[in-house]
């Protein structure tokens, strides 16, 4: 989850589960949800993944992000205006 003030990251690798926290906005790292995904698979590979390389995601099955900042934004109408554009046959998806 993508937060205005942190990140949270929670891995399933069989059996374990592991949870981590990080400051959403940090100069030591780009983005919060790439850094996550990085240090967790060190911590489970027991193998650097230096942050100027790309990741190897051959290991990973899924990765599931939500996000407080767009939800929040909403909620408190705040943000840029914007439009929903479709065309007939998915005004289901409204």
């Amino acid at each position: 989850d993508r937060g205005g003030t942190f990140t949270d990251v929670f891995c399933q690798h069989g059996s374990e589960q592991h949870v981590l926290k990080l400051l959403s906005v940090d100069p030591a790292y780009p983005d919060a949800p790439r850094e996550g995904i990085r240090r967790m698979l060190e911590k489970v590979t027991g193998k650097p993944h230096p942050r100027e390389k790309l990741l190897d995601t051959s290991r990973i099955a899924s990765i599931r992000m939500g996000t407080t900042v767009a939800t929040n934004a909403l909620l408190e109408r705040r943000g840029d205006r914007c439009a929903y554009v479709t065309t007939r046959g998915f005004a289901d998806l409204l």
